[in-house]
Order: structure tokens, then C-alpha cells, then sequence
């Protein structure tokens, strides 16, 4: 009846998780730097009672690892679509902390091809990260 068939996936939604080596290393480094930032710098203003960081940590020397995993990260989602990179820009990197009982609202980063999260430290008890579809729902 058909003389050929393929399937293709239009509209995949893939999540990669990666495991940092030497992560106990790296958070400690990143909880000091946080502290620091923390202690020089205002909070922006949110509605949801976290303290949140510059948009450029990226840029900062004492965020280099974590930068460096980003990076390494990437290039390894990129080989596995086999898309060619040509370069990387990070557009932004910042950091959440959150107060006891916070919780972050469903929230999409447009105009990104890649967007990721790095967790330096959950407490026992924390809720757990959700990810959900990104594509509009139709509505009738």
C-alpha cells in the first residue's frame, strides 16, 4: 500500500540532565561566591521573596566553573542534535535563593534556543523541579 514510510518528530521537547564532576567542589565554590555577591549586592525586586542575583554572573571570575559546565554542557546537546555551532552566547546567568516555602511560578525563557538549571544546594524537604510543555495549549 505505501511504498515508503518515515516518522519524524515535528515538535520534540528533549530535557538533558548532566551530573558535574567534582559538583561538591564546584557548589562549595559557588555558595561562597554567592554569599559574597549576596552581601555586595542588592536584591532585585521580585514578587516571589527570592534574592536574585545579576543577570551576568557568566561574566564574573568567581562563576568560571559553573560557566565552564554551561559550556560544556551545550556543545554536548548540540552534538547529540547534530546541529553545528558556531559559537555560543550565554545571555544571561543568574541566581535564585529562595526563603523557606518559596515556590517559582510556571515560566517559559522565549528567544532561547537553550535554557538550563543549576541546583548548588536543595534542602531536605524542598519542593521538586517541574517541567512541563512549552507549547501553547489550544483552547476551545
Amino acid at each position: 500500500m505505501f511504498r515508503n514510510a518515515e516518522v519524524f518528530q515535528l515538535f520534540p521537547t528533549c530535557v538533558w540532565r548532566h551530573e558535574v564532576q567534582d559538583a561538591a567542589r564546584l557548589n562549595e565554590q559557588l555558595m561562597q561566591a554567592l554569599r559574597k555577591l549576596r552581601a555586595t549586592t542588592a536584591p532585585r525586586n521580585n514578587k516571589l521573596g527570592f534574592w536574585q542575583s545579576p543577570m551576568d554572573l557568566h561574566t564574573m571570575p568567581a562563576f568560571q566553573g559553573l560557566t565552564n559546565a554551561i559550556v560544556a554542557g551545550f556543545k554536548g546537546v548540540m552534538d547529540y542534535l547534530e546541529i553545528e555551532r558556531q559559537g555560543l552566547t550565554i545571555t544571561n546567568c543568574w541566581a535564585n535563593v529562595a526563603p523557606p516555602g518559596a515556590s517559582h511560578h510556571h515560566h517559559t525563557h522565549p528567544n532561547n534556543l537553550l535554557s538550563g538549571v543549576y541546583c548548588v544546594r536543595i534542602p531536605d524537604g524542598a519542593a521538586r523541579i517541574v517541567f512541563e510543555d512549552p507549547r501553547p495549549r489550544r483552547t476551545s
